[in-house]
């Protein structure tokens, strides 16, 4: 009896550490599958956020007591901010959680249908009357190393630069849009296809160099990472 009873309990553990193994495997891959939930009642996403000094390489001195702020670009995919959508306090954390049920919540208030001067650039939305706000992503500091800091959006896998759009539906943005950053030119494909409404991640491939680019909606697998670069170098 004393040995069946011990095979019993061996069993039983066996069976509890396969659980646990296989628990973890699917935390991982769901973490991987979706920007990571800090918190699913809160709705909560971890992104990463990463510095840089004025010539583009990795630092940890970060400017002190800075803030993220979510600014809407309405009815267009470039363009400045127009309103300021969510304001999160990061300091020089190296995460932030974005909240974000509220962010959509933010988000439908401040979309729009595309602008005339998003339709006079190239652009198509279909439905015509479907509405999008970009998400703009902006810096807040008093340092003055960083008081003009850029930021960008990219993935962490890939290092593709994300967009972050929301759509009140289904839907699809297309168009041949030509730009000129910085003084030079640039022509960005879009074919984007919406299955569902809310935030969606869009990914820019570049072709060939940085001349011409694809957009598409990106794929499941994205781990959004914010990149902050400072605009002077520090004394």
């Amino acid at each position: 009896m004393n040995f069946e009873r011990r095979l019993f309990k061996g069993a039983l553990s066996v069976r509890w550490r396969r659980k646990f193994t296989i628990g973890l495997l699917l935390s991982a891959i769901g973490c991987t599958a979706t920007p990571c939930l800090s918190n699913v009642d809160a709705g909560l996403v971890t992104v990463s956020i990463e510095f840089e000094d004025y010539s583009g390489q990795p630092t940890d001195k970060g400017p002190r007591d800075s803030k993220l702020e979510l600014g809407a670009i309405s009815g267009e995919i470039y363009g400045s901010a127009q309103a300021e959508l969510k304001t999160l306090g990061i300091g020089s954390s190296t995460t932030i959680a974005v909240p974000w049920t509220e962010l959509e919540k933010f988000s439908a208030k401040s979309a729009t249908v595309l602008s005339s001067a998003a339709t006079a650039g190239g652009f198509t939305l279909t439905p015509s009357d479907a509405r999008l706000v970009r998400i703009a992503t902006i810096i807040l500091s008093k340092d003055p190393e960083w008081h003009s800091a850029t930021t960008n959006l990219t993935d962490s896998l890939t290092k593709k630069t994300l967009l972050l759009v929301y759509f009140d539906r289904p839907c699809q943005l297309s168009g041949t849009v030509i730009t000129h950053p910085s003084g030079a030119t640039r022509t960005s494909n879009y074919d984007v296809v919406i299955e569902k409404a809310g935030l969606n991640w869009l990914e820019v491939t570049k072709v060939a160099d940085d001349s011409h680019a694809d957009i598409r909606h990106a794929p499941a697998l994205v781990r959004p990472v914010v990149t902050v670069r400072a605009k002077q170098q520090s004394r």
